[in-house]
């Protein structure tokens, strides 16, 4: 049989599709619509056709070119299959989301979901240009077997993530996940290592993070919402710094990165597949369908 990417998940049952109106309509699940997606992503198209401040010409060329891309999609009423697209997102979203929840839902082991801020990904939007997820997500495996993964039981998903802090102008890239079993312990362990390893208060990290490495203790509940969270629709704009009682503050509701940082976010996005900014520990995808290692 042969082995694909998460890329490659198929639709599961309608018992696990988070999109599915029975589904979206049990308890806070937000998950958006095909019609949602669908009118962000004419959002998107406006934006990248008008996108003019970006930093060089060939950024321009790319966000023009992006823009007709999604833009053709909408004509034959599909959608060109990169992470730039709401529709693309959705739909992944729907066929992972379900596939880690009817996972989740099968095993009898401890489930947790984590964050991880690693140190040096707190990044201009340069920096954001070139960064490399395969890198990362290469240096966090290996992080993972020194803290004992490979004699761990259980299994874990991570996929990259990313926010936008207008007021410092830099994107913190970070990565949320579902652990599973002694992968937990293994996720807690980092937190021994140097690059994701806490500050204390009177430290003042560079990139304003303390606690790099966060472990859910509480059941899970209101399923899938703690598992669709992993794989969001988009990155967020929220504000953070210190207001002037040196306490830094952090804005509660995230809003839409303003441009032209939400253009190259989309431009960063397109270069990649849902497979090479996620990692899989003990996991594979077997004809469409995940199987525990």
């Amino acid at each position: 049989m042969s082995r694909l990417g998460i890329d490659g998940l198929r639709l599961g049952s309608l018992a696990y599709r988070p999109g599915s109106l029975a589904n979206r309509s049990r308890g806070k699940l937000k998950f958006e619509t095909r019609t949602e997606a669908a009118i962000e992503d004419e959002t998107r198209v406006r934006m990248l056709l008008a996108s003019t401040r970006m930093s060089s010409l060939a950024e321009v060329v790319s966000a023009t070119a992006l823009g007709d891309r999604l833009a053709k999609g909408d004509e034959r009423g599909d959608w060109p299959e990169t992470l730039a697209s709401a529709r693309f997102q959705r739909d992944l979203r729907e066929r992972v989301g379900g596939a880690i929840w009817e996972h989740v839902d099968k095993t009898t082991c401890r489930v947790a979901t984590c964050t991880v801020i690693p140190r040096g990904c707190n990044l201009s939007p340069e920096e954001l240009a070139v960064f490399n997820a395969k890198k990362l997500l290469a240096s966090f495996r290996t992080a993972l077997n020194r803290c004992g993964a490979r004699g761990a039981d259980g299994w874990a998903i991570v996929v990259l993530h990313g926010e936008f802090d207008p007021g410092k102008c830099r994107f913190q890239i970070h990565l949320h996940g579902v652990v599973v079993g002694g992968m937990i312990d293994v996720v807690d362990c980092l937190g021994s290592r140097r690059r994701y390893a806490s500050s204390r208060a009177h430290e003042q990290p560079d990139d304003g993070v303390y606690q790099r490495v966060r472990v859910s203790r509480k059941p899970l509940t209101n399923l899938p919402s703690p598992i669709t969270y992993i794989l969001q629709p988009f990155w967020p704009s929220r504000w953070s710094g210190d207001t002037g009682d040196g306490v830094i503050n952090r804005q509660r509701t995230k809003h839409r990165i303003p441009e032209p940082y939400h253009t190259q976010y989309l431009l960063w996005l397109d270069q990649w597949s849902l497979s090479e900014i996620s990692l899989l520990m003990k996991l594979r995808v077997q004809s469409g369908s995940l199987i525990t290692k």
